[in-house]
């Protein structure tokens, strides 16, 4: 993920389930992702994100807060996403994102919990580098769209 104004580009390298840490860890590897990338993992899995991080990854657990999807979700709206054509889930995920509605069809403003895995990540990474931490999300440098 990097920001160039009010652009987000967004890259997925891994999308798989079942794979263990050691599985992510030297999948990241092969990637070259490095001791000083940022990486936002799910706070709700404190062993793997302390696994990873004794593996050498600089990972650290996503701050969420009270109604940190709505939030999230309002963050990354500010942005034009620009996302690479091999980032499949992601695109798949954005196409079939959709809100809870009542029995009359009209839109809760819940998001229903599917088609949310790759927005999730995404999510924690605007929420944690934008608002909650402040700081700046890095600038794109290896992007191909």
């Amino acid at each position: 993920m990097g920001e160039d104004g009010d652009d987000l580009y967004l890259d997925e390298l891994i999308y798989e389930t079942n794979l263990t840490n050691q599985d992510i860890g030297n999948k990241m590897r092969e990637l070259g992702i490095s001791s000083t990338d940022d990486i936002i993992a799910d706070s709700a899995e404190p062993k793997s994100i302390q696994e990873l991080f004794q593996m050498g990854f600089n990972v650290y657990p996503a701050i969420k807060g009270a109604d940190s999807i709505r939030n999230g979700i309002d963050l990354m709206k500010r942005y034009k996403l620009k996302i690479t054509r091999r980032s499949k889930n992601i695109i798949r995920e954005l196409r079939h994102y959709c809100w809870k509605r009542d029995k009359d069809g009209n839109s809760l403003n819940v998001p229903i919990d599917k088609y949310n895995h790759a927005i999730d990540a995404i999510r924690y990474v605007v929420l944690n580098k934008k608002y909650k931490r402040k700081k700046r999300i890095t600038k794109v440098t290896r992007f191909k769209l």
